[in-house]
């Protein structure tokens, strides 16, 4: 590679956007696609910032922004639901992947950075993303016991837990997409005022995403039949995504393991390689022993 001069520019029309995107997306994972981000995409409000880079003419990068004109400051395409954020790089134009970040001009704070570059590698790790490898793993009960955490006593109380939410003989009922409320309503009834989905374009956000073509396990569990817990995932490219989850804890307190280790048997009985559990929920997934995988942040602006 010689020191050509890269040039970038910012382009602001959201449909050639797209196909520079489609254009330059490694499609790795569902964060790669653009009719997931776009579900998360406040057009009104946010209008988009893509830098596009040029080698010699030919389009070789794209680092895919939006203004979010609430906080006043540039964030990645889709808003803060997502992960694995990164520059979209021609192969064999890996070495330019920084210039992108040092074109951004405007305030921006850049989190869940997937750490694919030096550069990115040394800025601080806003938080971790959380994977279970399932290669090895042949239910639930076979990954309490080779990778949760604790004393066999731990895992007793863990089974025990367990056990109390499968005597009250749950159901479990798939694509009941109009269940997606009851994913609101815990949420809410949870976090109170601290919920994202007090927010109805939030709630839209979700309801427009089952409209896709993805391979998704919405899945409603039932006791007594009064609907108790929900849990979202999708599975892509091998990779169970466990989205969202909310159930009545209050009710139920074991409910939300149960969920969890329910889903980790679906991913194992669609032969998925990764479950995928997103960010957040620090405390509880650290307890659970996931592998834990850092998501940096750019910062161009001091507090």
């Amino acid at each position: 590679m010689n020191n050509s001069k890269l040039e970038i520019k910012i382009i602001d029309d959201i449909n050639q956007g797209k196909i520079i995107w489609n254009k330059l997306s490694p499609q790795k994972s569902l964060y790669d696609e653009w009719s997931f981000r776009f579900c998360f995409y406040r057009q009104k409000n946010f209008p988009i910032r893509f830098l596009v880079g040029k080698y010699k003419n030919e389009i070789i990068g794209l680092l895919p922004l939006q203004l979010n004109t609430e906080k006043g400051y540039l964030e990645f395409f889709g808003g803060e639901y997502m992960d694995n954020n990164k520059v979209f790089i021609c192969s064999g134009f890996e070495n330019y992947t920084q210039q992108f970040y040092q074109a951004v001009t405007e305030k921006a704070f850049l989190n869940n950075l997937y750490g694919d570059c030096d550069f990115i590698k040394k800025q601080a790790v806003d938080h971790y993303l959380y994977i279970l490898t399932l290669n090895n793993i042949k239910n639930h009960e076979d990954y309490i016991e080779k990778y949760f955490k604790g004393s066999s006593e731990h895992r007793r109380e863990l089974r025990r837990g367990l056990k109390k939410v499968s005597e009250n003989n749950i159901k479990t009922i798939k694509n009941n997409f109009n269940d997606i409320e009851f994913l609101f309503k815990y949420k809410i009834k949870r976090f109170g005022i601290n919920s994202c989905f007090n927010d109805q374009s939030e709630k839209q956000n979700f309801i427009n995403l089952l409209k896709l073509k993805y391979d998704f396990y919405l899945f409603t569990y039932i006791v007594n039949k009064i609907k108790v817990g929900i849990s979202l995932s999708v599975l892509y490219q091998q990779k169970y995504m466990f989205l969202e989850t909310a159930s009545d804890i209050k009710l139920y307190p074991n409910i939300g393991k149960y969920i969890t280790m329910n889903n980790i048997d679906r991913a194992i009985q669609l032969d998925a390689k990764i479950f995928d559990l997103s960010h957040g929920g620090e405390s509880w997934k650290e307890k659970w022993n996931f592998e834990k995988i850092p998501q940096y942040s750019f910062k161009n602006y001091k507090e």
